[in-house]
C-alpha cells in the first residue's frame, strides 16, 4: 500500500476521460489492496486445500496487474519517471505473487490429483473384493443348488425291517406241536380199555 501512496496520479498530464480512467484505477488498485485482496487472502489461509479460495485469490491479483500495468503506462507516458518506477516496482512484486499463487495451486492441484488417484485405486481394489466375494457366492449358492437337485434325483431306500416273530405264534405253533403228539398218558389209557 506504501508503494501505491508514494504516487502522485493527480499531477499527472491526461486530461478528461483518461484523467476519469486513471482516478477509477487509482482507487480500484487502493480499494483492492486495503479490502478486497485481505478478505480473500483470509479466507484462503482458512482452507489452504481449497482450489476455489486460491483461485479467488489467483484472479484478483491477476487482474489487478492488469490494472497496475495500465496505471503504470500511463504513468511512463504522462506521469514522470518516477511514479512510472514506483509502479514498475509495485507490478514487479504483484507478478513475483502471482506467480507464488500459481505454484501453490498447482501443487494443491497435484496434491488433490494424487488423493483422486488414490481413492479411485482403493475403489477399484473394493470393487474387484466385492465382485469376487459375490462370484463365490454365487458359486457356492449353484454348488448348493446342485446339490439340492442331485439329492432330490437318487431313490429313497427304504430298509425292511425285521420283525420277530409274535410270542403268541411261536406258543401257537409249539401248542401245535404238543397237539399232535401223543400224550403219553393217553396211549396207557387206551391200552387199559
Amino acid at each position: 500500500m506504501s508503494t501505491l501512496e508514494r504516487t502522485h496520479p493527480a499531477k499527472w498530464k491526461v486530461k478528461g476521460e483518461e484523467r476519469t480512467d486513471v482516478e477509477h484505477n487509482y482507487l480500484s488498485v487502493k480499494d483492492d489492496l486495503e479490502q478486497t485482496l485481505p478478505a480473500l487472502l483470509s479466507d484462503a489461509q482458512k482452507s489452504p486445500q481449497s482450489m476455489d479460495k486460491g483461485l479467488a485469490v489467483y484472479h484478483n491479483v491477476v487482474a489487478l496487474n492488469n490494472v497496475l500495468v495500465r496505471l503504470q503506462q500511463t504513468a511512463q507516458i504522462a506521469g514522470g519517471k518516477e511514479d512510472a518506477a514506483i509502479l514498475q516496482e509495485a507490478l514487479s512484486g504483484v507478478e513475483i505473487v502471482r506467480r507464488q499463487l500459481a505454484d501453490g495451486l498447482a501443487a494443491v492441484s497435484d496434491d488433490q490429483t494424487r488423493a483422486l488417484a488414490a481413492s479411485q485405486a482403493a475403489l477399484a481394489q473394493e470393487k474387484q473384493r466385492l465382485a469376487a466375494a459375490e462370484a463365490a457366492e454365487a458359486k457356492l449358492k449353484t454348488q448348493r443348488a446342485a446339490a439340492a437337485e442331485e439329492a432330490s434325483k437318487k431313490p429313497v431306500k427304504t430298509t425292511k425291517k425285521k420283525t420277530a416273530k409274535p410270542a403268541a405264534s411261536t406258543n401257537g405253533t409249539n401248542a401245535q406241536a404238543a397237539a399232535t403228539k401223543p400224550h403219553p398218558a393217553a396211549p396207557s389209557q387206551a391200552q387199559a380199555q
